[in-house]
């Protein structure tokens, strides 16, 4: 037999995971849309898709340095090399 203390413990813990997990959906549900530009599908960026996210990052640079064909925006936040975390491909 159940003794009562160990009982409510158990109702209490159920009743914290509950909240918990509640508390996490809505966290995720109310997160920003996502707004950041994905990978074209062109020419130029299309070797990129097979390759893996490494070794496509590290190429990035050629083009979108200061100096680069098409560089990135002012209002670009510091890059971190990391370009396909954000800039997701399809």
């Amino acid at each position: 037999m159940t003794h009562p203390a160990k009982k409510k413990n158990i109702r209490l813990l159920n009743l914290a995971f509950v909240i918990t997990g509640a508390a996490i959906i809505i966290f995720f549900l109310r997160a920003p849309e996502v707004t950041t530009t994905r990978l074209p599908h062109d020419a130029v960026h299309d070797p990129f898709r097979p390759m893996k996210k490494s070794e496509a990052d590290k190429l990035c640079e050629d083009c979108h340095q200061a100096q680069g064909i098409a560089p990135m925006p002012v209002v670009h936040p510091p890059t971190t090399k990391r370009c396909l975390f954000c800039h997701r491909r399809d």
